[in-house]
């Protein structure tokens, strides 16, 4: 598995790529949930991928984001049941089924 992040002071759009993942049969984008300027980039996860899948609340981190339009984007943004019931939604919607 590679991650590369895009670099410190670039511009992210919310929904768009912050960087890229590859694993040995996928390549794609790990989306922004908001608008800015990464101002950090976890230089832990590009020597060691595993760790988006093995503490992706914690030291799994990809990038850390200073949001251009908090107070307008962070309204749209899911937590708790409705963010598992939107990923949910979204898995069935791929046909990615893991059961």
């Amino acid at each position: 598995m590679t991650a590369t992040p895009k670099d410190v002071g670039r511009a992210v759009q919310k929904g768009k790529g912050a960087g890229t993942l590859e694993s040995g049969k996928w390549v794609g984008p790990v989306t922004s949930p908001i608008s800015g300027e990464i101002v950090e980039v976890n230089e832990a996860v590009k020597a060691k991928p595993a760790l988006l899948n093995e503490d992706p609340y914690g030291a799994g981190w990809f990038v850390r984001v200073k949001p251009t339009d908090w107070a307008g984007e962070s309204a749209s943004l899911l937590q708790g049941e409705a963010a598992v019931a939107a990923y949910q939604k979204f898995m069935e919607e791929q046909n990615l089924n893991f059961e």
